[in-house]
This record gives structure tokens, C-alpha cells and sequence, in this order.
């Protein structure tokens, strides 16, 4: 390739002023100026459909044209565009007056390929053409080892090797019949992305340079607590959080096949946490590291995996009362025999990418309004659908790819199945159904326990476990420690507030639960506690008995929630509480989650109950942390709640409940 088989699209002033420009003619044979207003994805796209011989665009950016937010948008449109297949061989550049070294690193950031100083000078203009080489070079490469990984699986017989010719041409038709309906597909994925999702690159590789060279340490404890609070925590924290979490991971021996180098593992976790909205009260990358971190305690809690921080608890003893060993499994079978690391790892990754692009608003919301995914997904499960096809798509262009080629056969279906069905459970208009699908679980396993060497029974069970942990980890903060609930609590309030005030503003009808002062805090959060987060928890206790910390951290909840009811309210007691509670609004799970957090007050559990960590609540910067009296200056008579619980307890240790008796369920 030279200079003239490269086209070059400037998106400049419409008088374009700079004469310097008028260069690019020398060297390239196509060169087309359009203004910054262009839909300059549409055009690169007709483009693409009218070139078939792998030639490559520069995109020249004239940043006088643009405000700082527009480039950057720009900037992430193409990337995306380029990231979901929906362009090919394009190579964006930003043309400037500045010399300032960081906002060049931002543009490279954002997905410039090459940053040029203005104004043009004939030696540049003769060597542009290399970042449209490198970048078709890399292109290449990738089409290269998907087209010879397909070879290598496709001669799987001498029978169909002698059809080879046959079948080439067939496929190839099959192949331009996919192809045309991808386009329809990327073209709805970019108007539904571009309706209601822009991302603002919150997280670049220069922003980790500011961690600290103890934070690993610092984060590892953090991560191992149960009152994990991320709201101190930057946006690179955020990260580094979800990295050690995948390396921990990832160090599994059984995994060494699936090494992935730091920067490789960097790069994904780039793409995924920019994907997110930052803009979002609640459904942004602190709630994705949240979820994450929920998902990989329960996976430690179960004898799955290990803890990554050794001081956070002794080794638990070798008994039969082990972690993770339950009665429903045969011949001394444990939780680890039955889920894999391989299947650790999806249920870890799809938590980190279950709400990609998530627009801050629900499903119903998306229906209502008729939006392209609406559309799409025929209604259904909208948004978790739309999670699950992006995520897995980021999946396969970065370092997980191996894990999502159709032709590792059973591997990749097992991988597929955990990763896409663990998000589409998050759906909270399904949440009844799953629920039940979680009882009948149990009763299955009284009458016909699991031999883990039965590989389809066996994936069967894995398959809804995994999404049993996955939908307790993203309503996860609810069983929080109280302070840590009652913060994610208001922050979702906020969320669903601002739905609310859009759906007014649309002359939509807003549901009580989005409407500013129509359900109090306390109201919202025990209607969701009673009605549908402890029923999920208890009959994932029931299969799992090691998650039933989880139920009693939700009664414990409770009460400071009734208490906080009835000092709103005046009430002298209970009885009059619940009467008050009968004319409150209800909170159902038709369609959303439920979060919590930080307040003034603490409730004990279990006396006797081990700690892995003493630390208290991490607290942000407008919550103040608690004296010796209780938190504000506040006499707080209850005595403080244990955060953490001792991976070594005996599961199902603790005399058992009735759980038909648990005062936080609605009968």
C-alpha cells in the first residue's frame, strides 16, 4: 500500500481557511473535506460498502472546529464504530495548534491514531499514509487469525475435506447473507448506542499512573471484606479493583492455557469500564466493580475460590463441614469440584460487563418509548439482552477472544451459556420466575443429588447457580452492612428520580417509586427488602448454605429500617408501623434493582460471629465517620454490626431458621 490507495475525509471549517490543507492533494489521490455536522460514521460507512479491496481512510480532525467535548465524542463514535466491526481500516487523526503534551495523550486516548501539529508541512503529508498501513496491517492480522482459526476447525473429516470446494462457495454466499444482516445489526446497535449512551473515556492507561505503589495491598483488603464500600474510590481504583480481581483469577493453574498478559488485561478493562455511563447515578462502573466484587466473595464464601488478601482469614479447616460442601452433592463432592475456574471466570466476567452501555433508565422505560433496542429485543429482557451481545462482543476483540470462537465446541458453549445467561438473570421483570426456578432447584436436589462427573446434569445445576449469585450480587448491597446499603439506596432513589423527571417531561406517567416525595426512603427499601430481595436470598441460602449471612445482614437491615420508619413517622410502635405501612406505596420488582448504604446507625448480628477485617465504612466525602457515640454525635444504643464473617464458619454452622418465619417476609 502507498499514498494513493488511501482516501482522506477532513472534517474542517466549511471555508477551510487553512491553506496547508491543500497539500493533501499532492499525495493523495481522494481527498474529501466535510463539516464538523457531518454524520462522519455514515459517510466512512457508504464508503466502506463501496470499496472492497481493503483500502484504507485517514480521518483528518480539525480540532479549531470542534469543542473539546465534541472531538472526544467524535473520537469514541469512531472507536466504537470501529470496535463493533461497523468500520474498517480507518485511521483518525487530530490535527491542532497545541503543544500541550496532555491533551495529546488525551486525544490518543479517545482513539486517535496520530496527533499532527499545525500547520501541514509537505515531509507529514508523505508519510500520512503509514497510520492508514498500520492500522489496515492490524486489521488484517485479526481478519487473518479469525479466517485461520476457522480453517484449522473446518477440516475436521476426510469426508469434509473432499467437499472443500463445495462447501467454500456455499459458505462464502452464507457469509455475504450474514454480512448483510450485521449491518442491519450494527446499524441499529449505533443508533440505539448514539439515542442514548455517549462515553466519555472515563478511564484512560495515563489516569494509572496515579496509583500508588501500596494501593494493590490497600484494594486486595478491601475486596476481601463484605462492607466493601467503592464510593471513595476513583475511577482508576475502580479499576484496578476489577484487574486484580481477574489476575487472582486468572492465576488459577487450571487457567494457565488463558494467560493474559497485564496490558492486554488492561486494554479490556479500558473498553468495558468506558462503555459504561458515567452521567448514571447508580448504573455506572462503580456499580459494575461493585457487582464484581459481590460475585467473587460469594464464589470465596462457597469454596470456589480463594481470598486474595491471606490475612483476611485463617485456612479453613479440612472437615466435612468445608466451604461449599453441601448434601445435595455425591461422593464428598464440593462446590469447587462442581464449578470450574473456567466457570468462575465467566460468572466473574459477566459481572464486570453485565450492565454495559446501560442507558440510566429501565426496561419499561425503553419500551415505552419505542427505542431501536425496544425494537430489537422485541420487548423483551431489552436492556440485559443488549448488555450481553455488547459485552460479549468486547469479548471477543480483546484478550478473551480464544474463549468466545465457536469452534472450541464445548468450551466456548459452556463459556457462552454462563456469560449470556448469568446477564440476562439480572432482568428484574423476571425475578419472580427465577426465583421459583431457585425452589424448585432445591427440591430437585433433595430428591436426586448431583454426581459432578454427569456433565449435562452437572451444567444444568452450574448454569442456574450462576445466576442465582450473579442476580444476589447485583441486588447484592441491600444485604450490605447498613451504612454501606443505605448509601447505594439513595443513590438509586436518584436514578429512578431522574427517570421520573424525564417521563414528565416527556408527558409520560411516572410510577410512585419515581416520583420525587411520593415513597419515602424507608418505604421504598422495605418494601423491596420484604417483597423481593429476601425471598432471592433465602432460597439461594437454602441451595447454598453459606450465603445466609446474606439473610441475616437483610433482617438486621430491616429493623434500622422499621426503626428509622417509625422515628419518621412518630410512631411508639410496631404494631402501629405496620399499620402505617399498609397505606405506603408498595415497591415490586417489575422492573429494576434496589441499592443501599451509609447511615448513623449499626446493628449487631450474630454475637458470636467472626470478622475477617475490623475496619469500618469507607467513608465519602460527605459522610462523616462514626464517634464513639454513634455516628453525627448521635447515641446509637445497638451494638455495632460484624461487616465480615469468617470464610472458615461451618456452613449452616448456626441453628437453622424456619425461614417461612423470617419477619422481613411478607406473607
Amino acid at each position: 500500500m502507498d499514498a494513493s490507495q488511501c482516501s482522506v475525509l477532513v472534517v474542517a471549517d466549511a471555508q477551510n481557511s487553512d491553506d496547508s490543507l491543500s497539500l493533501l492533494h499532492t499525495t493523495f489521490s481522494s481527498v474529501t473535506f466535510v463539516p464538523t455536522h457531518t454524520d462522519i460514521v455514515g459517510i466512512l460507512q457508504a464508503h466502506n460498502r463501496n470499496k472492497d479491496d481493503g483500502s484504507a481512510t485517514l480521518v483528518i480532525l480539525d480540532d479549531s472546529v470542534f469543542s473539546k467535548v465534541d472531538l472526544f465524542d467524535t473520537l469514541d463514535s469512531l472507536r466504537f464504530a470501529l470496535s463493533i466491526g461497523l468500520l474498517q481500516h480507518v485511521a483518525p487523526v487530530v490535527y491542532s495548534s497545541s503543544q500541550s503534551t496532555d491533551y495529546m495523550l488525551e486525544c490518543l486516548d479517545h482513539g486517535a491514531v496520530n496527533y499532527i501539529l499545525k500547520p501541514l508541512r509537505q515531509d507529514v503529508v508523505t508519510t500520512l499514509f503509514l497510520n492508514t498501513l498500520r492500522e489496515s496491517i492490524r486489521q488484517r492480522r485479526k481478519d487473518h487469525h479469525q479466517q485461520s482459526t476457522l480453517g484449522t476447525h473446518a477440516k475436521a473429516s476426510p469426508a469434509e475435506a473432499n467437499s472443500d470446494s463445495s462447501q467454500g462457495k456455499v459458505w462464502k454466499a452464507f457469509e455475504q447473507r450474514l454480512q448483510s444482516l450485521g449491518d442491519v445489526n450494527h446499524n441499529l446497535i449505533y443508533q440505539s448506542i448514539s439515542n442514548f449512551f455517549k462515553s466519555e473515556n472515563t478511564i484512560s492507561r495515563s489516569d494509572m499512573k496515579k496509583i500508588a505503589s501500596d494501593s494493590d495491598l490497600r484494594l486486595k483488603t478491601r475486596l476481601c471484606t463484605w462492607g466493601f464500600a467503592p464510593f471513595d474510590l476513583k475511577n482508576y481504583e475502580l479499576l484496578q479493583c476489577a484487574f486484580l480481581v481477574l489476575k487472582h483469577v486468572l492465576a488459577l493453574p487450571e487457567l494457565n492455557d488463558y494467560s493474559v498478559s497485564d496490558g492486554d488485561l488492561y486494554d479490556f478493562l479500558f473498553d468495558v469500564a468506558n462503555m459504561y455511563q458515567p452521567l448514571n447515578p447508580y448504573h455506572n462502573f462503580r456499580h459494575a466493580v461493585d457487582v464484581m466484587q459481590s460475585t467473587f466473595y460469594f464464589l470465596c464464601r462457597i469454596g470456589v475460590l480463594s481470598l486474595m488478601d491471606p490475612q483476611a482469614s485463617p485456612a479453613p479447616a479440612t472437615t466435612d463441614k468445608h466451604p461449599g460442601c453441601y448434601d445435595w452433592l455425591e461422593n464428598d463432592a464440593t462446590m469447587k469440584d462442581l464449578i470450574t475456574p473456567l466457570d468462575a471466570l465467566a460468572l466473574v466476567l459477566a459481572s464486570i460487563g453485565h450492565d454495559v452501555g446501560h442507558p440510566g433508565v429501565n426496561n419499561m422505560f425503553m419500551i415505552r418509548t419505542a427505542t431501536p433496542l425496544a425494537l430489537m429485543y422485541n420487548d423483551r429482557s431489552v436492556l440485559e439482552s443488549f448488555h450481553a451481545m455488547v459485552f460479549f462482543n468486547i469479548l471477543q476483540r480483546h484478550c478473551f477472544r480464544r474463549l468466545t470462537e465457536w469452534q472450541t465446541t464445548a468450551k466456548y458453549t459452556r463459556f457462552r451459556k454462563i456469560v449470556v445467561q448469568s446477564i440476562l438473570a439480572t432482568d428484574m421483570g423476571m425475578h419472580d420466575d427465577y426465583v421459583n426456578k431457585i425452589q424448585r432447584q432445591r427440591e430437585r436436589l433433595d430428591t436426586s443429588p448431583v454426581d459432578v462427573s454427569n456433565n449435562d446434569r452437572a451444567e444444568e445445576e452450574i448454569i442456574l447457580i450462576c445466576g442465582s449469585l450473579i442476580k444476589c450480587a447485583d441486588i447484592g448491597n441491600c444485604a450490605r452492612p447498613f451504612p454501606v446499603a443505605k448509601e447505594w439506596a439513595e443513590i438509586l432513589q436518584r436514578e429512578f428520580f431522574a427517570q421520573g423527571d424525564l417521563e414528565r417531561e416527556l408527558g409520560l406517567s411516572v410510577l410512585p417509586i419515581n416520583d420525587r416525595g411520593k415513597i419515602p426512603l424507608e418505604d421504598f427499601q422495605l418494601g423491596f427488602k420484604k417483597n423481593i430481595a429476601e425471598k432471592l436470598f433465602v432460597a439461594v441460602a437454602n441451595v447454598l448454605p453459606d450465603m445466609e449471612f446474606t439473610v441475616d445482614t437483610i433482617e438486621s437491615n430491616c429493623t434500622v429500617w422499621e426503626s428509622r420508619k417509625q422515628n419518621r413517622c412518630g410512631l411508639k410502635s410496631a404494631d402501629e408501623a405496620a399499620a402505617c405501612d399498609n397505606h405506603a406505596p408498595k415497591t415490586g420488582a417489575s422492573d429494576d434493582h434496589s441499592g443501599q448504604a451509609s447511615d448513623q446507625h449499626q446493628v449487631s448480628k450474630n454475637p458470636g460471629e467472626t470478622q475477617m477485617h475490623d475496619d469500618p465504612p469507607h467513608a465519602t466525602p460527605n459522610q462523616q465517620q462514626p464517634s464513639p457515640t454513634g455516628l453525627c454525635g448521635q447515641k446509637d444504643d445497638s451494638p455495632a454490626l460484624n461487616q465480615d464473617q469468617d470464610l472458615s464458619n461451618k456452613p449452616g454452622g448456626r441453628k437453622k431458621k424456619n425461614k417461612l418465619s423470617r419477619h422481613c417476609i411478607l406473607q
